[in-house]
């Protein structure tokens, strides 16, 4: 793939504009490719015939009483054995699809953050590993993980969730921290993490005071 097609990571803590510029470029050149299905939570094109399910609900094994004839018992009990290790075995080929798609293009992430923020690369590694897959990554995982650094790095179209990521990034400046932000998908939270704070004032209270300070050239408090 050319080094064009896919620009290196820019470092390990991107300006906005570099952020951008990078995933524009990748954004275009994912077009058409498996993963791009996988990051859109649709099927791989080459998976599309394992991702249809058999529902088997209904077809079960009989039993004497269901079925007096032995020679038809058995061989109805033969055809769902047959039919439920085959929906088996369906599920199965489409999990390791599913997982060569993802593993194959950590290998493009992976080139291309090495050289520019090891650091963040391992941190990615270590979130998006697969879990009974040594070695394996979810990259379509990391490749979210990477663009939601959108949010913190830029700006919101949103007037009040923007004035919040400045807020948060003034108070990082201000207390020296390196904060490490990850993609976490909906389905994973747990029933009980809030997602959305109940007043919003109540990080804004200082705004004012707070940029006025920075502006003034005070850094720590």
């Amino acid at each position: 793939m050319a080094e064009e097609q896919w620009p290196e990571f820019p470092c390990e803590d991107p300006t906005a504009t570099e952020l951008a510029d990078w995933l524009r470029v990748w954004d275009a050149s994912l077009k058409g490719l498996e993963v791009e299905a996988v990051l859109r939570g649709a099927t791989p094109p080459s998976l599309i015939s394992l991702s249809r399910a058999t529902d088997l609900t209904d077809f079960t094994e009989l039993t004497a009483v269901d079925e007096p004839d032995a020679a038809k018992r058995l061989r109805h009990n033969a055809s769902v054995k047959r039919a439920h290790r085959d929906e088996a075995n369906r599920v199965e080929a489409y999990a390791a699809g599913v997982l060569r798609v993802k593993n194959g293009f950590a290998g493009q992430l992976e080139k291309a953050l090495r050289r520019t923020a090891p650091a963040r690369l391992r941190r990615l590694r270590a979130s998006h590993a697969v879990a009974g897959v040594p070695g394996a990554y979810d990259s379509a995982a990391m490749m979210l993980a990477l663009r939601a650094l959108v949010g913190v790095h830029g700006r919101s179209s949103d007037a009040d969730s923007n004035r919040l990521v400045f807020l948060a990034r003034l108070r990082m400046h201000v207390l020296r921290a390196d904060v490490w932000f990850d993609y976490v998908p909906s389905a994973s939270k747990g029933p009980r993490v809030p997602c959305v704070l109940p007043d919003a004032s109540v990080l804004c209270a200082d705004w004012e005071s707070l940029v006025a300070r920075i502006l003034d050239g005070l850094t720590s408090l």
